[in-house]
């Protein structure tokens, strides 16, 4: 992928974050375990679709549900079942246009980890996950508030047919005991 088309992609992901976390950045977490009680069970089955009514839709355009939340979100080509701090989306219509998880603070190798893991799940191309990851290895005292990476889809490329597409983050949780967490998110370009 080309120098341009990376700018271009991750300048597109991060307007849809901003959009979706109302340009706010997301607060630390406490601790990067996802135990304890649970605030919401999101079920979500869109893998024949996005259309709102397929799923119990809260709230307006957007909505946000935080402190611990277990998901079971069905797309075309996989299925999300995880424990995750914070679940988001937002829609344009009766379509839901954007998905988007955060997992709690943890390590830089614990949010490393995770995000190799989800990419993979997803077929995300890892190449700027792993070079953030040797970057910080390689100077250990440096501190993890680096940009947001993305491990994003080559090609933008839908998780299956009519589905999503899906990025991978690591971004900085402004808690220095557990500075790096994970974000996964899903939007669809078009109806």
């Amino acid at each position: 992928m080309s120098r341009t088309a990376r700018i271009a992609l991750t300048g597109i992901a991060l307007v849809l974050a901003a959009a979706c976390t109302g340009g706010r950045k997301p607060p630390a977490s406490p601790s990067p375990r996802t135990t304890g009680p649970v605030a919401a069970t999101i079920r979500w089955d869109l893998s024949h679709g996005h259309a709102v009514d397929q799923v119990r839709w809260r709230g307006g355009s957007s909505f946000e549900v935080g402190g611990g939340v277990k998901v079971r979100l069905r797309l075309p080509g996989g299925t999300v079942t995880e424990r995750v701090q914070r679940f988001g989306a937002d829609r344009d219509g009766g379509r839901i246009r954007n998905v988007v998880m955060y997992w709690p603070g943890d390590s830089v190798d614990g949010a490393y980890g995770r995000a190799k893991r989800l990419a993979r799940t997803w077929r995300l191309d890892t190449r700027n996950l792993d070079a953030w990851h040797r970057a910080l290895k390689a100077s250990p005292g440096r501190p993890a508030d680096l940009p947001t990476v993305i491990a994003n889809a080559s090609g933008l490329r839908p998780t299956g047919p009519g589905g999503p597409i899906a990025t991978a983050e690591i971004r900085y949780s402004f808690d220095t005991a557990h500075p790096a967490m994970v974000k996964l998110q899903f939007f669809w370009s078009s109806s």
